[in-house]
């Protein structure tokens, strides 16, 4: 799979990164590049099936733009995913369909985590929000950095990552989305 992770850091701006390869028909593919879309001080990352980021990347505009909440973006993307696309969901009776979807939506304020049944979870300043195969890898290398700054914070949970989840590899992508003067 991969690994995505992004942290508030205040008076900073947002730490977003990602691993760089996919690995398809289990074959490691080193062109993939990095996990997120950027579009101005916007982002979108995702972790699991491709297309999930090829339809992220197919409507940056419309879901990178505007004054849409977190929540709107979710349930936007979501819908795109289930009906334009027809991206299967998955549900016991009487609970929220689960889509395979693993998404980050980080700006220069702030970090919110989209749950797999529709929810928006909003990450705390100077909390790592990780996703993907190697999240687990990523919140147990930030958890021996958490006293140091976001970029070392976000480069040690990649690294980490990468180095110990074979759902991940590449090399280490990170990108600072800067806070306004």
């Amino acid at each position: 799979m991969t690994i995505i992770c992004a942290l508030h850091e205040p008076g900073v701006g947002t730490w977003i990164g990602s691993d760089t390869a996919s690995i398809r028909s289990g074959i490691r593919c080193t062109d993939r590049g990095p996990k997120w879309t950027v579009v101005g001080s916007r982002a979108m990352g995702a972790a699991g099936s491709h297309l999930i980021a090829s339809v992220i990347e197919a409507h940056a505009d419309e879901l990178l733009t505007g004054d849409q909440t977190p929540f709107d973006l979710a349930r936007r993307l979501r819908k795109l995913l289930m009906s334009d696309y027809e991206y299967s969901a998955k549900g016991d009776p009487g609970e929220a369909p689960v889509l395979q979807a693993w998404v980050i939506y980080a700006t220069e304020t702030g970090v919110w985590h989209f749950t797999t049944d529709g929810g928006v979870y909003v990450v705390g300043a100077g909390r790592l929000c990780a996703d993907g195969s190697g999240e687990r890898v990523a919140y147990g290398a930030d958890h021996a950095m958490r006293k140091f700054c976001g970029e070392t914070r976000i480069c040690c949970a990649l690294r980490a990552a990468i180095a110990l989840d074979d759902g991940c590899s590449g090399e280490p992508w990170m990108l600072l989305l800067p806070a306004s003067a």
